[in-house]
């Protein structure tokens, strides 16, 4: 991630360039007044999209499954491993 030092006069004059490309580019600013940086300016967090209710049916439907003798050997280490930490 690219951090570019600007004067604040340089932030005021440009804010909406700056805010442009820490939206697009991912870039960040850092802001100093004389030789002080005095803010920082950065990409927020985007969350990831989730999933739909239906999104979510078609997600299961997907998944691999377990034969029978992988589906007994599963339950039956589940149950080994309960029994250990009780």
């Amino acid at each position: 991630m690219s951090v570019y030092l600007i004067s604040e006069a340089e932030a005021k004059r440009s804010l909406s360039l700056i805010f442009h490309r820490v939206n697009t580019e991912g870039v960040s600013y850092e802001i100093k007044r004389g030789k002080v940086s005095v803010a920082s300016i950065i990409p927020a967090e985007r969350k990831k999209p989730g999933l739909t209710v239906g999104e979510l049916k078609g997600f299961f439907e997907h998944l691999p499954k377990l034969d029978d003798g992988d589906a007994l050997n599963f339950e039956s280490g589940i149950h080994q491993i309960r029994s250990q930490i009780s």
